[in-house]
């Protein structure tokens, strides 16, 4: 629809302007050969498929191919894997282990340090990240 609009529009345009140009200075067998002459070229343009003339679009567009995420590259998805509870004196603790994201997420040295938390557990001193703060800076668990 656009490719026709845009031809017309072409067409009228030289159409006029070729009108003005040659009515200020032919005399009137010489306009008339002009017209003549202009729409031989149009009729002529046409029957040669002149819808690659005016406009080069490409006929055929690549598909779109899209893939699920798995989560590779991404910076802000965290691997869910790695969350666990910890059992602290305080009570139960939720957190990222460090150790987790170091062999699973491929930008743990990108984390904020301000989310970084140790908790001191029956089983010893765990490090990790805390999640609600890795939150607030716009990561999540996938």
């Amino acid at each position: 629809m656009a490719r026709n609009f845009i031809k017309t529009l072409v067409i009228t345009t030289v159409f006029a302007t070729g009108i003005s140009v040659s009515s200020a200075k032919a005399a009137n067998n010489e306009l008339g050969e002009f017209l003549a002459a202009t729409i031989f070229m149009f009729a002529l343009a046409g029957a040669l498929g002149g819808d690659d003339i005016v406009v080069d679009e490409p006929r055929h567009k690549a598909p779109v191919v899209t893939r699920p995420s798995q989560g590779h590259g991404n910076r802000k998805a965290l691997p869910k894997s790695c969350l666990t509870t910890y059992r602290t004196q305080q009570g139960n603790v939720k957190t990222f282990g460090k150790s987790c994201l170091e062999k699973n997420f491929r930008f743990t040295h990108r984390l904020p340090t301000s989310c970084e938390q140790t908790l001191w557990t029956s089983k010893g001193i765990r490090e990790g990240f805390e999640p609600s703060c890795l939150r607030r800076y716009g990561y999540r668990a996938r």
